[in-house]
């Protein structure tokens, strides 16, 4: 379809893809603007025209396929990206752990087999952190586990003794010591 012979009404199939916004794109087409009211009026009157609703929608047929192929190529991306990843270094720890021959130019098995023990462990890795199998511990944790905690706090200098706070259980220390 080629562009709406009458100007305003082309403007506002243009301006209208831009936000969908009908006020704005009825003022930007030119049109008399009164009050808000008869702008809402002008505008659904412009959107009821079978013309304008046909150029609207053929407008924005090239946008919702661009939209939608550029969508479909971010999905398929971080799924490929992922699945590259992983094969990747799945790869890398077969090869460093002799479970593939090394090959020359032609494909033919060279002979040479070399262990590389640090590329497997990293590979499995990060294999592992992948698939969720570790999980980052803080350094603490495993220090305090079952350990008492005593904290001392000094008070005004009316009250010269230490307050003893633990962690619930009896070690000998009471405030009253």
């Amino acid at each position: 379809m080629p562009p709406l012979k009458n100007l305003r009404q082309e403007t506002f199939c243009q301006e209208y893809l831009k936000d969908k916004n009908g006020s704005r794109s009825y003022k930007a087409a030119g049109y008399k603007c009164g009050t808000p009211g008869s702008i809402a009026v002008g505008t659904n009157q412009i959107l009821k025209n079978i013309k304008v609703r046909d150029r609207i929608m053929e407008l924005e047929a090239p946008l919702k396929r661009a939209k939608q192929k550029a969508d479909l190529q971010v999905a398929e991306k971080s799924i490929i990206d992922r699945a590259w990843v992983v094969g990747k270094l799945v790869t890398n720890v077969d090869r460093s752990m002799q479970a593939e021959p090394v090959l020359d130019k032609t494909g033919r098995p060279t002979g040479v087999y070399t262990y590389e023990g640090g590329v497997a462990n990293r590979g499995l890795e990060l294999i592992g952190k992948n698939l969720g199998m570790f999980q980052d511990k803080s350094p603490l944790e495993g220090l305090l586990t079952g350990a008492s905690v005593t904290v001392s706090v000094y008070l005004p200098e009316k009250h010269q003794k230490p307050l003893i706070v633990g962690n619930g259980h009896d070690h000998g220390h009471t405030n009253g010591d």
